[in-house]
């Protein structure tokens, strides 16, 4: 009984040891056909070229990602300028609409600008200051128009139009001297812009020019 025992015995220790050396040559043939990731063995370049694969993936995802980027931001911002642009010509018409309606409701104010464009010292003190005020009210038009170009928030051809008319009118002798004299609440920068703009320009009255703005044309008596 006791020699059965131990054959039995031995006959399962045989099979666990014959299991183990299987085992053992199965996990040597799988390490072996396994990349080793360190980059040891001979799959080593194997195993580089794969990680170069996945980097040069991950970087072509990751460009593809700032190229949408790019072009979802560069919509919205083409789209808040539209909205921005069409913002500032109604801000430049509501500003005109303004100035005009004020001078055809204020006949004595319009005989002073047209007086006070042809000449300043024509005017008396009160006149005068009457007429300083309302070219620095005009003239701010032009320094807000300036600006929103800048910004690149007005389009460029209705500001060149705008400013045409500006430089014709401060080209006339009492405008000129107003604006040689009592520009201090305008920006500096504006300030330097425009005289270098109107120092290409001769003086000249604007009923030379522009017929309807000649003051001999109005009684400054009525």
């Amino acid at each position: 009984m006791k020699l059965t025992c131990s054959c039995c015995a031995a006959t399962i220790l045989g099979t666990i040891s014959s299991a183990s050396g299987t085992n053992t040559r199965v996990a040597d043939s799988r390490t072996q056909l396994m990349p080793d990731p360190l980059g040891g063995g001979g799959s080593a370049g194997a195993t580089s070229m794969n990680w170069d694969a996945v980097g040069a993936i991950a970087e072509s995802l990751g460009a593809v990602g700032v190229i949408v980027t790019l072009i979802y931001l560069s919509a919205q911002i083409r789209h808040n300028n539209s909205q921005l642009s069409g913002a500032a010509t109604t801000a430049v018409y509501e500003y005109q609409r303004t100035l005009t309606e004020t001078l055809n409701s204020d006949s004595e104010l319009y005989k002073i600008v047209l007086r006070g464009n042809e000449d300043l010292s024509s005017l008396d003190p009160w006149e005068q200051q009457r007429f300083a005020i309302w070219c620095l009210h005009e003239t701010s038009m032009w320094e807000m128009c300036h600006r929103l170009f800048n910004q690149g928030a007005l389009d460029e051809e209705l500001f060149r139009g705008k400013e045409s008319y500006w430089l014709l009118l401060h080209s006339s002798p009492g405008r000129r001297d107003w604006w040689n004299t009592q520009t201090v609440m305008l920006n500096e920068e504006f300030r330097q812009y425009v005289s270098g703009l109107l120092g290409e320009i001769p003086v000249r009255k604007l009923g030379q020019v522009v017929p309807i703005f000649d003051s001999s044309h109005h009684d400054p008596q009525t």
